[in-house]
């Protein structure tokens, strides 16, 4: 989807949209009320209002060159972070719905079908638990109240488990046992 973004102001909208979206796990909510001053770039991450009423800061990781590159198109003037480029909605906030129907063209010019908004979250906490970090680490990043609401995105398999188990070393010595212990 992110070769369907050209290097054009809207392209490069849309590529640092969906750059954050999996890169920092966000909401579209979350998305669409992030202002300028929300992006510390000394530290390479977003003040994130989610639900509840909550605040985290979630790193921006690899996204933050996608976002650099929409800050230069965009200014570094105060206000919305994301701001719609037509003629009507000129720097106007986008809404939910305009992250929905730009999921939907992109997607479309991909040959992606079926996708939503929020599978760039559950694929963000889905690839952090398969890449091996914690899940208190990721239900921070996502905003999860609790962990219980995490392990629902986690999709990793047996093979996983077993794995994870090999990691621990039991001091267990061999013991053989004798033939009186073995006949009871």
């Amino acid at each position: 989807m992110l070769d369907s973004c050209d290097a054009t102001p809207l392209g490069i909208r849309d590529a640092a949209i969906l750059s954050l979206l999996y890169g920092c796990g966000l909401r579209r909510a979350e998305l669409v009320a992030l202002n300028l001053a929300h992006y510390i770039k000394e530290e390479n991450e977003l003040i994130i209002h989610g639900k509840g009423n909550k605040q985290r800061l979630v790193p921006v990781g690899n996204a933050g060159s996608a976002l650099t590159d929409w800050l230069t198109v965009r200014g570094r003037e105060s206000g919305p972070l994301f701001w719609g480029l037509g003629n009507r909605n000129r720097g106007r906030r986008l809404t939910d719905q305009a992250i929905y129907n730009m999921i939907k063209k992109r997607a479309k010019q991909a040959s992606v079908t079926k996708l939503s908004p929020h599978d760039f979250r559950r694929t963000f906490v889905g690839d952090l638990l398969d890449a091996g970090a914690d899940i208190v680490t990721v239900q921070k990043m996502a905003g999860h109240a609790s962990p219980a609401t995490t392990s629902r995105y986690d999709r990793r398999d047996q093979k996983a488990r077993h794995k994870a188990a090999s990691l621990l070393h039991v001091p267990y010595k061999e013991r053989s046992v004798g033939k009186k212990q073995a006949q009871r």
